[in-house]
């Protein structure tokens, strides 16, 4: 744990931290936001909606939306209006990934002692609540007593958002960015990329490809059921990269299946390698699988291009300069670089289809006149 600067109690100080959790004031906005459609609401709207006999509890209500960022007005206000944070929220027309990150900035972000206990245990196994909240008392004395609801609150909230996830066999805080990218691979998982040509399911150890277009990009997509990074880095690179960099050469794209299990090597796997316009073999994690069809692909003389995490080695003698390395050990310089990756590809997939003859490989340095001759 990166422990911060510890801070001095300042008795004067309003506290600046919410005392009920996000997922009831996120519960209040929607009614909010059901009842108005996101319009400005009179206090005695507001006091009628949340009456619960208490004034004193729908005050404090009232002062915990605006804590976390939810209501945009003061306390006193004759009216409120819901933040365009939440209005943006609540719509139903932002992505699950939007949503989240909007909700993480005001449940966590804006929060300066959430912020700071997910900073400290951000990636980590999490302490039991009491250890966690003398560690507080430590980091920040202007918490004194307080301590304890407060690492409460925040538990609850990150839990509200999914951000504790069992890793391995522990349960830890994981970065919102991760999340993120969980929720929007999850979605993707999910989707038909083009009708008819490829579906894709999280739920199998491999990916299912349905189109018999010999107008085909061929993704080689590593693959180990018991490596779940393995499958979360095959459906970014998918969606991310190839399939926006194939769809400019109008290319459909399909993903390597059947490679994992009792089902072995087969033979719609084999005629993927063979019969597809273009091959994009990821060498990332190294599956043999991969390995297996670029010598194929490299024995027929056929356009193949090679991409590979930049953490992972090249193996055996590949042109260090033919294979596009990608950046996937944090994902915002991935995302800041993944433009250039997609121009890469299209480009070294457009130079292979249109030249692949002058494109070498380990087979064809040793066997310049080898010709593979395949008969349908």
């Amino acid at each position: 744990m990166n422990k911060p600067e510890k801070r001095s109690p300042n008795p004067g100080t309003t506290k600046p931290y919410p005392s009920l959790r996000f997922r009831h004031m996120c519960k209040l906005a929607e009614q909010v936001y059901e009842l108005r459609a996101g319009q400005s609401l009179k206090r005695d709207e507001l006091f009628s909606m949340l009456n619960h006999g208490n004034p004193d509890k729908v005050n404090s209500q009232i002062r915990n939306m605006i804590k976390y960022g939810l209501l945009d007005s003061s306390p006193d206000a004759e009216s409120f209006e819901l933040s365009d944070r939440a209005k943006t929220m609540l719509n139903g027309q932002s992505s699950p990934a939007r949503q989240m990150q909007l909700k993480f900035d005001m449940a966590v972000s804006r929060i300066a002692v959430f912020k700071m206990l997910y900073d400290c245990y951000v990636d980590q196994q999490v302490p039991d609540i009491s250890t966690v909240a003398e560690q507080l008392r430590e980091m920040d004395r202007t918490v004194n007593r307080a301590s304890l609801g407060i690492v409460e609150t925040f538990i609850d909230n990150v839990k509200y958002l999914g951000l504790f996830k069992v890793v391995g066999k522990t349960e830890r805080l994981v970065s919102i960015g991760q999340h993120i990218t969980d929720l929007s691979l999850a979605s993707n998982s999910q989707s038909v990329v083009s009708p008819g040509t490829l579906t894709i399911n999280s739920n199998r150890a491999g990916f299912r490809a349905v189109d018999e277009s010999d107008n085909v990009g061929f993704y080689l997509a590593p693959v180990n059921a018991h490596n779940d990074e393995v499958s979360k880095h095959a459906h970014a690179v998918l969606h991310s990269i190839i399939e926006p960099a194939l769809k400019g050469l109008d290319l459909k794209v399909a993903v390597s299946s059947g490679v994992s299990g009792s089902e072995g090597i087969t033979g719609d796997f084999i005629k993927k390698i063979i019969q597809s316009k273009i091959v994009v073999a990821d060498l990332s994690f190294h599956s043999p699988h991969v390995f297996y069809a670029l010598a194929l692909r490299h024995a027929a003389r056929l356009p193949v291009i090679q991409l590979i995490r930049k953490t992972d080695n090249l193996f055996f003698n590949f042109d260090q300069s033919s294979t596009i390395a990608i950046e996937t050990s944090d994902i915002y310089t991935m995302m800041a670089n993944i433009e250039s990756y997609r121009d890469q590809v299209l480009a070294s997939a457009r130079k292979a289809i249109h030249d692949a003859e002058s494109i070498g490989n380990p087979i064809s340095q040793v066997f310049p006149n080898m010709k593979f001759k395949v008969e349908l």
